[in-house]
């Protein structure tokens, strides 16, 4: 009996290292005594080993066009010859055009425990009726003789059995003839079922819809031959996978054709991570920070829109820019190439147990005038043994920066001012005293931010009342938002000892916990202590002044009527009317200012309202019938409600009466207009009185002249303008006097009532 031989092919590129292709002829010559193995390294020597008759071909060349074009070869040399291919990586997958031109059994000796005897099990496999110890049954030259059909069949039947994925083949109605273990394993079928079945009962609609057109386009094509398409497979429990379909079609002898045949490949892994990788794709590019990847030169490979949008340049523009690129493009400094490399080199040191590191840097995007500083979180990318790259998150802190040092200028500020600033919560407890008011009020800084501190505890607590009260003031419709509340207390140190204080309250915006506040408290003790003695002073001044004058006035009136009737001392008695006159003059000059002092002592916290129209034209009616030889004109609205109550008609009777009496004619003459003003701060009514006179003497206007300074030698010669300024002032409003060429004018500014 002839020896059969089996030709190798070039198996050096699939051999695990230190297996050689002589210990691959020993295997199977092992295997098989009666057996030689011929071992080539050519598609060419191979076709013409293959005249001589050989049982089984065992190859190894790449299953790619040139690789498929050499099995058609082997085909048209030897119909039937097995084929054993030796597959460089144990998931390589074969081609179904491979599978239908003989490769019957595939292997991969890279991953076997024992490669030889993994060769020689894949020989033993495809000559089945071969014993180890006795020679094929049959050689290529007798398989040849046999009936083509019959042969085919026992070729799909080996290809069936041996491949891995799963295998089908149905016919031209779409009937599946011929299944493999592997697929029956998958889909959880019996076989008995299963053939037999339509496609329409394993997949979706769609996907034999899809699979219909792509057999019909194949059929029709004179070119491709087979086609890749997803799918899915509805397996027996219901459950539904995907799957990839790799189809080929069949012909019959006479090139008709009679069905397809197919290997899928389970791909629902895969998509998802295809799926997960795009919600990552997502994310990454939904994040308002810029995301990057840099390969080991510090090439960018990778990142999201926003980290483009950051430097200034397009996405697609960025891929494959280097840092050193946009160095030298003057969007980074030159600095960030220094840092980032010493920050790598610690995260790849040994010595680090850092995963993670930040900086910061200076982008001018695309080269621009303008600095933004990002602030880059920066990791290793996965590697085995060579540095790959980073991978980063940068965040633009450019604002972040600026409100930093804004802080730190407002804190400075803060920490400077001498006075107590404070800030409290909802509850009452201080979440912020400075440097002063911790100093003043005698608790330590780490005392105050414990918030342990309650109001209660620096206020005597029969006034913490008048804090609630303010506040609830200034949140009412009737105060502007930012006003603030002047409250005086007893201040209480934390030794106990105490001093008088006022606060200037402000409340925050009211949250659903209640009302936050925050204020400029400051110890008045030396202030309280100043007005008591003024107060004392001007009680005793006062009483002692008024008592005199009236004794003086008295005695002055009796003495003018004595020298008059008594003595016929006419100049006396002139001189004693003086002196009455006088004293009158002092007299009305000390009710004038108990009358101020009491319209100023009003609680800042009120905003009276009052009809200016009114006001005025009582005050004119009452001046016109004193002074008949006065003109007085007026144009004034209907109405004019301003922030001012009845102390303003001591206000308007000084300005017209300061007219009068400074006028140098017989017949003066006054115009009064009241008239709105809108400014940028808000609706404001200007009453004002012009004069045709001399004008009011300089000396006068030190009481509205804020850059005038009162001195022994220039003051005034009583208080009406004083009295003015004061009062229009004390209502948040402003007193201007002016010269027009002929005479006078006075302005009173006085904000419209809300």
């Amino acid at each position: 009996m002839a020896r059969s031989r089996v030709l190798l092919l070039g198996p050096r590129r699939t051999l695990p290292e230190g297996l050689t292709a002589g210990d691959c002829a020993s295997a199977i010559t092992t295997a098989f005594p009666d057996v030689d193995v011929e071992t080539v390294t050519s598609p060419a020597a191979a076709l013409a080993a293959l005249d001589g008759g050989v049982a089984c071909l065992v190859s190894s060349l790449p299953l790619d066009d040139e690789g498929l074009a050499f099995l058609r070869d082997v085909r048209d040399r030897n119909q039937n010859v097995p084929i054993v291919y030796l597959a460089n990586a144990p998931n390589e997958r074969v081609p179904v055009d491979a599978l239908s031109l003989g490769v019957t059994e595939h292997r991969c000796l890279r991953t076997a425990d024992d490669p030889a005897d993994e060769l020689a099990a894949a020989v033993r496999s495809v000559l089945p009726e071969a014993e180890p110890d006795d020679p094929p049954a049959a050689t290529s030259e007798s398989r040849q003789t046999e009936d083509a059909a019959g042969d085919d069949a026992g070729r799909y039947r080996q290809l069936v059995r041996h491949i891995a994925d799963p295998v089908y083949m149905i016919d031209d109605a779409g009937y599946v003839t011929m299944v493999n273990e592997a697929l029956l394993t998958k889909g959880g079928f019996e076989r008995e079922e299963f053939v037999g079945t339509h496609v329409s009962e394993v997949m979706p609609p769609d996907d034999v819809e899809q699979g219909t057109e792509i057999i019909l386009e194949l059929v029709q094509s004179e070119v491709t031959e087979s086609e890749t398409f997803e799918m899915e497979i509805i397996h027996a429990d219901g459950t539904r996978r995907e799957y990839e379909d790799h189809v080929s079609v069949m012909y019959d002898e006479a090139g008709a054709y009679e069905g397809s045949v197919g290997i899928v490949r389970d791909i629902e892994e895969r998509k998802e991570r295809e799926r997960e990788l795009e919600q990552y794709e997502t994310i990454v590019e939904t994040v308002p920070d810029g995301v990057f990847v840099l390969d080991e030169a510090g090439r960018i490979v990778g990142g999201n829109e926003r980290a483009a949008e950051m430097v200034g340049i397009e996405k697609g523009a960025a891929v494959g820019t280097s840092v050193s690129d946009l160095v030298e493009q003057g969007i980074l400094r030159a600095t960030i190439l220094e840092t980032y490399s010493e920050i790598v080199s610690d995260l790849v040191s040994d010595a680090s147990d850092r995963e993670t590191d930040r900086f910061e840097f200076t982008v001018r995007p695309n080269g621009s005038d303008e600095e933004r500083i990002f602030e880059a979180r920066i990791a290793l990318r996965p590697y085995d043994d060579a540095f790959r790259g980073t991978v980063g998150v940068v965040q633009d802190v450019t604002d972040r920066k600026q409100r930093i040092e804004e802080l730190e200028r407002y804190e400075t500020i803060v920490q400077a001012i001498p006075d107590t600033l404070w800030a409290a919560d909802e509850d009452g407890y201080f979440t912020f005293i400075n440097e002063a008011g911790a100093e003043q009020f005698g608790y330590t800084q780490a005392e105050i931010e414990a918030n342990e501190i309650h109001f209660s505890e620096i206020v005597s607590d029969d006034e913490v009342q008048k804090f609630s009260e303010a506040l609830v003031r200034l949140l009412s419709d009737e105060y502007d938002t930012g006003e603030n509340a002047v409250v005086q207390y007893t201040g209480i140190r934390k030794d106990g000892r105490r001093f008088p204080a006022e606060t200037y309250l402000s409340p925050m915006e009211p949250t659903a916990a209640g009302v936050a506040s925050a204020g400029i408290a400051r110890d008045i003790t030396e202030r309280k202590q100043r007005e008591e003695r003024i107060e004392v002073l001007d009680r005793v001044l006062r009483h002692n002044l008024r008592n005199d004058l009236n004794a003086i006035l008295a005695n002055a009136e009796l003495l003018s009527d004595r020298l008059r009737t008594r003595h016929d001392d006419e100049a006396g008695a002139r001189i004693a009317e003086v002196a009455t006159s006088q004293t009158e003059q002092l007299v009305e000059t000390s009710s004038d200012v108990r009358q101020i002092q009491r319209a100023l002592e009003r609680d800042r916290m009120d905003h009276p309202e009052i009809d200016a129209v009114d006001l005025v034209s009582d005050v004119l009616a009452s001046f016109q019938s004193a002074n008949p030889g006065v003109t007085i004109e007026t144009d004034l609205p209907d109405r004019a409600v301003v922030e001012a109550d009845e102390s303003l008609e001591l206000v308007v009777e000084n300005v017209v009466e300061n007219a009068i009496e400074h006028h140098d004619s017989d017949h003066p003459k006054i115009e009064v207009t009241i008239a709105e003003q809108d400014r940028e701060r808000g609706e404001w009514f200007e009453i004002t009185v012009r004069d045709d006179g001399p004008g009011i003497p300089s000396q006068e206007l030190v009481a509205v002249d804020d850059d005038r300074t009162v001195t022994p030698l220039q003051h005034g010669s009583g208080i009406g303008l004083w009295a003015v300024a004061w009062i229009v002032q004390s209502f948040g409003g402003s007193v201007d006097v002016a010269a027009d060429g002929a005479g006078s004018v006075v302005t009173l500014s006085l904000r419209k009532a809300r």
